[in-house]
């Protein structure tokens, strides 16, 4: 009897898949003008405040991206990061007022657990 291996590349295309690309690309931008603020262009500059200008529409793009894709594109540090402020939101408002339900409805989707009651 002999074994048969097959190696198989496979490619599987998520309804996300597309957005999550153009929200790399988004990143990828906005890494690169951040970089150019830091590093390559004198504050104050026509062109400094152009490519701020510029940077804040990416991160713009970026924010509407990422609440149509939801919690999905975001990475792993991000995601982190989200937990954390969802945390801080729900403990610093009143317990069971609507801002608070607010809160603590959107803390399971980012795995930080809910308080219930």
């Amino acid at each position: 009897m002999s074994v048969r291996t097959d190696v198989i590349n496979l490619s599987v295309n998520i309804n996300g898949d597309n957005a999550r690309n153009q929200l790399n690309d988004l990143r990828k931008k906005a890494a690169d003008l951040s970089y150019e603020l830091k590093n390559g262009v004198t504050k104050g500059t026509q062109e400094y405040i152009n490519k701020a200008a510029e940077l804040k529409d990416v991160k713009s793009q970026m924010d509407s991206l990422k609440q149509s894709i939801g919690l999905t594109s975001l990475t792993q540090k991000e995601l982190n990061e989200e937990v954390k402020k969802l945390s801080a939101l729900r403990g610093s408002v009143t317990p069971f007022t609507e801002e608070w339900k607010i809160y603590n409805e959107a803390a399971p989707e980012s795995n930080c657990p809910p308080v219930r009651g």
